[in-house]
């Protein structure tokens, strides 16, 4: 491909110069290099920096940009300015003493983020480097192996900076200011390449080969690759699978040469779990290591490529860039599309399937998108698109695709970046990804198991929303359990939302719900109270029956069965027993009968059911409580139960591994035991958590006993407790009603707030933020918002107001907050009404426009909020859109609710922005032969931008180095074309073509001496052509004789030059041109006295000779001759 940068493009052939007389001697200019090193990967947000390049000559060089997207040239200094290869070109243009010279070097601009098994790294544009996370073998690089839930700087040595970075599975890479390659973290297999296998807290030095720097990296989970300044690719630390693609597969503790086809260099380099990938500079794409999961790319079925090999992209097609996830591959190809290869299981190919196939598949980005770079964790995939947005699919255990969901994508979707904000780099690690915001903020999602989301946390992150029940409807009632949650209405229904995968919410399917749906009961039947376990429901109908649904491996439904069941079936109580109150633990149910029996079933295997044995039960049973005592209320925990007796005693069975029995022992019960409260004290409400109780005393003041690991007893400590303790909520606040969840707790204070405490990785507590509370502290509800009933799930939390409104916070992995969201949230949200958004569609306009301006409505009333989702075409700034450059113009309009609207969803419009039209003059191509010279190129656009030249038949033709070069006879044509800017629509693409033909043979011309002639004198010229062909005569001096046909006139003195030329045809090339002279002399008078008749000048030439010979003949001899 020959890029044409001028406006007009013309390559003629070389044309000889007419001189006057005999040519003069001309020295050919010299030929100069041009010295320009080789150039490093570097960080977006460095600051610009300076080239240097020294011709051979003395003369300067000139630096021009080829990627003017990537980078920029001004003088000697560079620009980077988004992610991608930047290529810069180096030019001595030469003199009249040298040649032109050129040579272009290119580097990657890279994201500064690097993201590993489970830390990340960070360079800021001040050159430090800062990481944290994950650190138990030192991958942060700070001295120490503590855990580092917020950045700290990675102490690289004094005066050092990083220019770019690479994390693998617990170690880490930078290639410093000072052109040395650093390491640190696991050693285990050599990864660091410093010849030993020891642990590093700090960077050391990898140990290339003498006078050999770095100039881009990659990290596998246990191996490391570095493309050297020597042109050759290196590879150290584990080699199982031939990771290191040295042909073998031992551990190396310092750098081997990869083995890559002889005269291939890397341009960029990729590392996965267990393979390797490079683009070398033949322009194709190499794999080397494992190909378990067929992530090599080249067909094959073999398990590992100790060697590199060629992975099979679509015909004619190279790669432009390369990722590796843990065992899959991701490619940008020449032709704009982006290719992924190996394993799919999670969908992290996203190609819709869940299959790995065996070579590169497309991945379908929006119309229009090309890939700007990418990003790979273990199981998935990202791409930053052309218009800004950025592209996530695959694995999504932790969140880490970002939509606010925990669902897996075999397709691809946009993440939810704040509006207005686009990405400018990204990185994927094992489950987490990071990504450099365009508002200067790194934003992070995922997986935060170590801290590697770095906020100081250790929560999943994925963004918060809104509950909806139906319009008029009103909670009566609430309770929660495990991820899923329920409100009993005031229009008599039951709704459930959140987790649904064994029908725990009773409408008939399995599918998760982020809205309320009814609950199947039969018809006619409404809810009086209900409650739920970790994955079952119960419900006490209008009918005088008790129903159950969801789980039922336990037996905990009590239909005599342990089959799963997605719609209420009826719990067998005894016959003529209706239940009055009903009460769930995680495996097992409990309802009290209208004959005054407690009445328990399912799981048993810590005596939970208080039936005197272990045994599951999967119909009701009655619980051992003391003779003539009542049940007035029930609760259950994970594994233990808690009645309150109508003797006025806390009744407590099951599981007592925490104290949670409250009886001073750690011992589990199979019958009921009192609870051992201070003397006088009866406990009037309680609650059960998974290992923790609450209980209201008689006293007026709050008790806690059991698990405490996360305060949630809200003592000020951490410590169990086997008996009651009390709660220090605020002096003199008492509580009016408790509720319990897995590890945290709630109380309505007498004050009229709401307290929690406890647990708070989800933002369970409610206070805007994820700290654990050891004591009481006020969840952050609406103002004005007074709460009339509370529950709690595992992990998130539920309050009704005095206005029936539900408020959710907390855990939202599976939409138990129920906001048509999946995003968890710290403060509490409305279940609100929803609303929706009109949104007239938008003209085409032409860039001449400038701008437009835009309306839409929200049904509610509220004002609408425009964004631009294509910022590099558009930009919204209120209602009005800027024009920036041809494209596809996307603006969205949002309405984010308030306290009585639910958010709306998004509406876009799209338009197309139109250009400038253009046009190519390409002036026809004249036939050639085989062997010799192409016809000149003639091109130009009319908006004077560069024009791409490519050969439409390559086997016959190339277009390559700044010129055309013909392979075989054949038809050659050429397609000319120019794909506009941000001012101007693609021209047209214009095709020429011409034949070549079969070479032609060679032929000499013979050209015999030119006659002596006088002024006003002529002679026969005699030339002869060996092919046979007609030779034909120039005078290359006019003025002194002239020529027609094949004869000479002598026109005036001097010397006359005559060219024999002979032009050849179809069989024959011309022949080179054959040149003879003679000097022309005075004219010559008349006849003599005598009347002799002159003699010709050819004959007076030869009477010279003869006179001259006979003169030499008649020299007297000397000695010796």
């Amino acid at each position: 491909m020959c890029v044409l940068h001028a406006a007009l493009c013309s390559l003629p052939a070389q044309a000889a110069t007419p001189g006057d007389g005999l040519a003069e001697p001309v020295t050919a200019p010299s030929a100069q290099t041009l010295d320009f090193a080789p150039l490093t990967d570097r960080a977006r947000v460095l600051p610009a920096f300076n080239l240097s390049a020294t011709a051979s000559s003395g003369l300067a060089a000139i630096f021009e940009s080829s990627t003017p997207a990537v980078c920029s040239v001004s003088g000697n200094t560079v620009t980077t300015l988004r992610v991608g290869r930047c290529s810069i070109t180096a030019t001595q243009a030469g003199d009249d003493d040298f040649l032109p010279v050129s040579v272009t070097r290119s580097f990657e601009v890279t994201a500064a983020l690097a993201a590993g098994g489970g830390h990340s790294l960070e360079i800021r544009a001040d050159g430090t480097l800062h990481g944290w996370g994950a650190n138990a073998s030192g991958q942060l690089g700070d001295g120490s192996t503590m855990t580092r839930p917020t950045p700290v700087p990675v102490s690289l040595p004094a005066g050092v900076s990083a220019l770019s970075v690479a994390a693998g599975g617990a170690h880490s890479l930078v290639l410093g200011s000072d052109g040395k390659l650093y390491a640190w973290g696991s050693n285990a297999e050599g990864q660091l390449g410093d010849g030993s296998t020891t642990q590093r807290t700090t960077p050391v030095q990898v140990s290339l080969p003498a006078g050999v720097s770095a100039l881009g990296i990659a990290a596998g989970d246990g191996h490391s690759l570095a493309m050297g300044s020597d042109g050759k690719l290196y590879a150290w630390g584990n080699n199982d699978f031939g990771q290191l693609g040295d042909g073998g597969v031992q551990q190396r503790a310092t750098p081997v040469q990869v083995s890559l086809p002889v005269g291939v260099s890397a341009l960029s380099v990729s590392a996965g779990r267990v393979h390797s990938l490079a683009t070398g500079s033949d322009g194709k794409l190499y794999a080397w290591g494992s190909n378990t999961r067929r992530q090599i790319g080249d067909g094959s079925l073999a398990q590992l490529r100790a060697t590199p090999v060629r992975v099979r992209l679509s015909t004619g097609v190279s790669a432009l860039s390369v990722t590796a996830g843990d065992d899959h591959s991701l490619a940008v190809g020449s032709d704009g599309n982006l290719y992924a290869w190996g394993s799919n299981f999670d969908g992290q190919l996203g190609d819709g399937s869940a299959v790995p196939p065996g070579t590169p598949v497309q991945v379908s980005l929006p119309a229009g998108v090309s890939a700007l770079s990418l990003a790979a964790g273990a199981t998935h995939s990202l791409a930053l698109g052309s218009d800004g947005m950025l592209y996530a699919w695959g694995g999504n255990s932790d969140g880490q695709l970002g939509d606010g969901s925990y669902t897996g994508r075999a397709t691809r979707l946009q993440v939810s970046l704040p509006a207005g904000v686009s990405a400018l780099g990204v990185a994927a690690g094992g489950v987490h990804t990071l990504a450099m915001g365009s508002d200067g903020t790194l934003y992070a999602w995922g997986g935060n198991e170590y801290g590697q989301l770095g906020d100081g946390s250790a929560a999943s992150r994925t963004p918060p929303g809104r509950v909806s029940l139906p319009a008029g409807v009103s909670a009566l009632d609430i309770v929660a359990s495990g991820d899923h949650s329920l409100a009993r209405a005031s229009d008599g229904k039951l709704y459930a939302w959140g987790e649904n995968a064994v029908g725990q919410l009773g409408d008939g399917s399995t599918s998760d719900r982020t809205t309320p749906v009814a609950v199947s009961l039969p018809a006619g039947v409404s809810a009086l109270n209900a409650a739920v376990g970790a994955s079952h429901g119960l419900v006490a109908g209008s009918d005088g029956r008790l129903y159950a649904w969801g789980e039922n491996r336990y037996g905990e439904l009590g239909d005599g069965s342990t089959l799963q069941r997605t719609t209420p079936v009826q719990v067998t109580l005894p016959a003529a027993v209706s239940a009055l109150t009903v009460a769930a633990g995680t495996f097992h149910s409990l309802a009290q009968g209208a004959d005054g029996t407690l009445y328990a079933w399912g799981s048993n295997g810590y005596g939970q059911l208080g039936d005197g044995s272990t045994l599951q039960r999967t119909t009701p049973v009655s619980v051992n409580l003391t003779a003539g005592v009542s049940a007035l209320k029930v609760t259950a925990g994970r594994l233990h139960t808690l009645a309150q007796g109508s003797d006025g005693k806390l009744y407590a069975w099951g599981d007592n591994l925490y104290g949670q029995l409250g009886d001073g022992s750690t011992t589990a019960r199979p019958t009921p035991v009192p609870v051992v409260f201070p003397t006088g004290v009866s406990a009037l409400g309680v609650a059960a958590g998974q290992y923790h109780n609450l209980a209201r005393g008689s006293d007026g003041k709050l008790y806690a006993w059991g698990d405490n690991g996360f305060g949630q007893l809200g003592n000020g400590s951490t410590a169990d407790s086997r008996t009651p303790v009390l709660v220090s909520l605020p002096a003199g606040v008492s509580a009016l009603s408790v509720a319990a969840g897995d590890y945290h707790s709630l109380a309505l204070g007498s004050d009229g707030k709401l307290y929690a405490w406890g647990n708070n990785y989800y933002g369970q507590l409610g206070g805007g933020s994820i700290t654990l509370r050891t004591t009481p502290e006020p969840v952050s509800l609406p103002a004005g918002v007074s709460v009339v009933r509370l529950a709690a799930g595992f992990d998130h939390s539920l309050a009704v107001g005095s206005d029936g409104q539900v408020f959710a916070w907390g855990r939202n992995a599976d939409g138990q907050l129920g906001n048509g969201v999946l995003r968890n949230s710290a403060v509490p949200l409305s279940v609100n009404s929803a609303q929706t958004i009109s949104f007239a569609a938008l003209p085409d306009l032409p860039l001449s426009a400038a701008t437009i301006a835009v309306s839409a409505s929200a049904s509610s009333g509220l004002p609408v909020r425009f964004d631009s989702w294509t910022r590099l075409v558009c930009t919204v700034s209120g209602d009005t859109v800027a024009l920036l450059r041809t494209g596809i113009c996307v603006v969205s309009a949002d309405q984010q609710g308030d306290e009585s609207r639910a958010r709306a969803d998004t509406v876009t419009q799209s338009f197309t922005v139109t250009g400038t039209a253009q046009t190519i003059s390409f002036a026809p191509l004249g036939n050639t032969w085989l062997g010799e010279a192409a016809p000149a190129l003639v091109l130009s656009s009319s908006s004077a931008l560069p024009i791409t030249l490519v050969s439409n038949t390559p086997g016959v033709c190339e277009v390559a180095g700044g010129g055309l070069t013909l392979l075989m006879i054949g038809t050659c044509q050429l397609t000319a074309s120019q794909p506009g800017n941000a001012i101007f629509e693609p021209a047209a693409p214009v095709s020429r073509s011409f034949i070549v033909s079969a070479a032609r043979s060679t032929q000499s011309v013979s050209f015999s001496a030119l006659p002596t002639l006088a002024v006003g004198a002529s002679g026969a010229l005699i030339a002869s052509a060996s092919s046979g062909l007609v030779v034909s005569f120039d005078s290359l001096t006019p003025d002194i004789c002239s020529i027609s046909g094949s004869s000479l006139t002598a026109v005036s003195t001097g010397t006359c030059m005559v060219s024999a030329t002979q032009s050849g045809n179809a069989s024959f090339r011309p022949a080179n041109t054959v040149t003879q002279s003679v000097q022309i002399g005075a004219s010559q008078s008349g006849g003599g006295e005598d009347g002799d008749v002159p003699l010709p000048g050819w004959a007076l030439a030869a009477l010279g000779v003869a006179l001259a010979r006979a003169a030499m003949q008649r020299r007297p001899r000397k000695s010796g001759d």
